[in-house]
């Protein structure tokens, strides 16, 4: 019927084959839970769906694996619930686990018309220029300092402080 080859336990044509055997369906050459092309179903669950390495949907065994060079993903209540993540590449990532969240990059911009960063401990800047903060006070430490405003300028650099002008 229509180039199909029928046995005992299968139904095939060119790369499609349903096998009752194994209870599966293949559609492609040589297609395997884990191919880069083809459709693969098992009774048990497995799946693959793979149109080459780099895009693909497939479980095998507790795994469900999602591989695509573009994805758009896109609804009007999205949820994505785990214990940990990671987006990103290892020099430009979020991250988060049980233990909290990590930013890495070498550039963030945090803009807002209203951004609280609520800590107890906090440190901004480098090994010899910084300005830190715990329970225990804030320091800082520069090889300059100047701090400026209308009525009060402290200068290291001068070595001054002034009030109003006055010295």
């Amino acid at each position: 019927i229509a180039n199909f080859t029928i046995t005992s336990n299968e139904l095939s044509s060119g790369n499609l084959i349903l096998d009752s055997f194994n209870e599966q369906i293949r559609l492609g050459s040589g297609v395997t839970s884990t191919s880069n092309t083809g459709i693969f179903l098992d009774s048990d669950g497995t799946f693959n769906l793979a149109t080459d390495s780099d895009n693909f949907i497939r479980k095998n065994g507790s795994d469900l694996q999602i591989k695509s060079k573009n994805t758009f993903l896109s609804g009007s209540n999205v949820e994505i619930l785990t214990p940990s993540f990671f987006l990103g590449s290892t020099t430009n990532n979020i991250s988060g686990s049980d233990d909290g969240l990590a930013i890495t990059t070498g550039e963030a911009t945090l803009s807002g018309s209203s951004v609280d960063i609520l800590t107890p401990n906090f440190f901004l800047g480098s090994d010899t220029s910084f300005i830190s903060g715990s329970s225990d006070g804030l320091i800082m430490s520069s090889s300059e300092f100047r701090l400026d405003s209308t009525n009060l300028d402290i200068d290291s650099v001068l070595s001054e402080i002034r009030l109003n002008g006055i010295t």
